[in-house]
């Protein structure tokens, strides 16, 4: 766990607050990967939390794939935007971004399977 000393200018004060390193593609590598196969979310709900994810939309992503895969819905990347909107009530356009990352994966599979 890392520190991060945070000074107050006004005051001269100081905290230290704890935070865990984050990786931004090593999130969207897992995301990407529980759209595509449901053994890697059998496996990420042994291991991982949704507090594993530092950044938030990572986070309400995880959130979905959860409560689809708990309701035996089935899951992509459209099935989990449509899900995130009625949920949510909100834009979930980012979702899109990790449409670009699932051929990467899906590649990887194949080279590491063969």
């Amino acid at each position: 766990m890392k520190d991060m000393t945070k000074i107050n200018e006004n005051t001269g004060s100081f905290t230290v607050e704890k935070y865990l390193p984050h990786n931004f593609l090593a999130e969207k590598t897992i995301l990407s990967s529980l759209l595509v196969s449901s053994e890697a979310i059998e496996s990420c709900l042994r291991s991982l939390t949704v507090e594993t994810f530092y950044f938030k939309n990572h986070q309400e992503l995880y959130k979905a794939i959860l409560a689809m895969y708990r309701r035996k819905l089935p899951i992509d990347i459209i099935t989990v935007n449509s899900f995130l909107q009625a949920g949510l009530g909100n834009n979930s356009a980012w979702i899109l971004v990790f449409q670009r990352t699932i051929p990467t994966y899906l590649s990887l599979l194949a080279i590491y399977v063969h």
